[in-house]
């Protein structure tokens, strides 16, 4: 699942880019945000997915408010080759994949192999 604080046009652009073989089967965009004052917020308990097993990358900090214990921050890509952020996540990415654990307790056991941003 994708949830996007982008315009639906961009989004899919950007989606359809890393995911040519269409493996992301959920979209959501900017609309599907909430407005949180002056900003809007991904609030994940309005998914409809189990939580326990739903981890939010992003980078945006304030996306994490509402379920802080679900998400890692990671900087903005800015076509740099050099860059693998998300690819030093594997290992926790396949853990919770492979063994269906909680999402707190993967990062809890993670947490000194995420980079502190």
């Amino acid at each position: 699942m994708n949830l996007s604080q982008r315009p639906k046009d961009y989004a899919d652009w950007v989606i359809d880019q890393i995911d040519p073989t269409g493996l992301i089967h959920h979209r959501l965009y900017c609309q599907h945000a909430l407005p949180w004052g002056p900003i809007f917020v991904k609030d994940m308990s309005k998914l409809g997915r189990n939580l326990d097993t739903t981890l939010m990358i992003d980078n945006v900090q304030e996306n994490f408010m509402l379920q802080p214990n679900h998400g890692i921050f990671i900087y903005t890509w800015y076509d740099d080759p050099e860059d693998t952020a998300l690819y030093a996540l594997t290992p926790l990415l396949d853990e919770l994949i492979t063994t269906r654990s909680k999402v707190q307790d993967i990062l809890e056991k993670y947490r000194d192999q995420i980079p502190a941003w």
